[in-house]
């Protein structure tokens, strides 16, 4: 009888409690009936504005809490696959426009940036992390590891099966995560050109990483 007392008082304050946390905020589902281009979501980019940018496969979001509006080609996109979302100390943001290389928007027109490899796949941009010190971009392709600065690319490796499926940027340490090939640490120079890769353990088969306090995560 006592533990059943329990149990009631645990799960009443269980609902009560939940629903003074839910209370609290207000839950808007956003879909492809109410102004999403599709339901199929790549990307989530928070911006320093406040404003959300949501890259879909059918063209990008930004949505300010109220207002959602979608760019697509008549906007500039040269593709509308957004797999990924950066932004750097101009404000201005980046867009991985899988598979056709990447654009930048300057709140005002995008413009479209394309390596000078044939095959597809070395623009096939899965992640991107810009990265403030060195004032470039870290771009994860199908094919390999490249560096973005000054409108040039500058590619690291290039090896047909170093898939990137994670760009992870640590206390200034950028943490590469190959599907394949495991994970490597990227050493950033000031003459881009320099910078390397180096190999850290290996991991038979990757999907994705991320890091949460210390602790680095793959799965």
């Amino acid at each position: 009888m006592k533990n059943q007392l329990l149990k009631l008082l645990f799960s009443s304050c269980f609902v009560l409690l939940s629903s003074f946390v839910f209370s609290a905020y207000s839950i808007k589902n956003i879909h492809r009936l109410n102004g999403l281009p599709s339901n199929v979501i790549y990307s989530f980019f928070k911006d320093s504005k406040g404003i959300m940018w949501i890259g879909t496969d059918a063209g990008l979001c930004r949505y300010d809490g109220i207002n959602l509006k979608v760019f697509d080609e008549k906007d500039g996109l040269k593709n509308l696959e957004i797999w990924s979302i950066a932004e750097d100390e101009n404000h201005h943001l980046w867009f991985s426009t899988y598979p056709n290389g990447i654009t930048r928007y300057d709140g005002k027109k995008f413009k479209h940036f394309k390596s000078k490899f044939s095959e597809w796949e070395y623009n096939a941009v899965r992640k991107l992390v810009y990265v403030p010190k060195y004032k470039c971009l870290v771009l994860g392709t199908e094919y390999g590891l490249a560096l973005f600065k000054e409108n040039k690319f500058y590619f690291i490796n290039t090896k047909k099966d170093f898939q990137t499926v994670g760009i992870d940027n640590y206390k200034n340490t950028i943490y590469i995560t190959s599907s394949f090939k495991g994970v490597y640490k990227l050493h950033l120079d000031k003459v881009i050109s320099n910078s390397k890769l180096d190999s850290l353990f290996y991991l038979q088969t990757s999907f994705s990483s991320f890091i949460k306090g210390d602790a680095y995560y793959c799965c």
